[in-house]
């Protein structure tokens, strides 16, 4: 990995990490923080939970319009990611004292995008639900950014 030694600041959630770290992610970091008390104790109680109940899973469905351009949705979504550092982030803790968080450089999204057309629509909503259990239950690798996913689905009455 790349050695990422950051200034030493006094403690604070808000601040760069003050310690050399030895990265160990594939992608450019551009900084890392400390976490914020409300950080700290959310990755504990991921990191112990014996099964993935999805408890600080958050996610959200919505009907698009039947014309949406699933490239454009995909490169608007890049643009926000590329914007905004928290949606970049991860974690690191292994051989740490204290974990911090990560904002990688450059990360390209991935869209799982799905055609159900051809499933009956009295069944659609069925298979939505379940798709969306089965990713609440899908554990996220806490140290891979990004830490959230994208899906859209083609339905009988458009895009979801």
């Amino acid at each position: 990995g790349e050695r990422f030694t950051s200034p030493t600041f006094p403690p604070s959630p808000a601040v760069l990490f003050s310690e050399t770290v030895i990265m160990t992610t594939s992608r450019p970091t551009e900084r890392s923080y400390r976490l914020a008390p409300m950080q700290h104790g959310m990755l504990f109680h991921s990191l112990s939970a014996l099964d993935d109940d999805g408890v600080y899973v958050t996610q959200i469905v919505c009907e698009l319009p039947p014309g949406m351009d699933p490239s454009a949705f995909k490169q608007a979504w890049q643009s926000v990611v590329n914007r905004h550092d928290v949606l970049r982030t991860c974690f690191s803790w292994d051989g740490l004292s204290e974990p911090i968080q990560k904002v990688c450089e450059d990360l390209p999204i991935q869209i799982d995008i799905q055609d159900r057309t051809g499933v009956p629509a009295a069944d659609q909503n069925d298979l939505l639900e379940s798709y969306l259990l089965r990713e609440r239950r899908c554990a996220f690798d806490l140290s891979t950014a990004p830490l959230m996913r994208f899906a859209i689905m083609k339905m009988a009455r458009g895009w979801s």
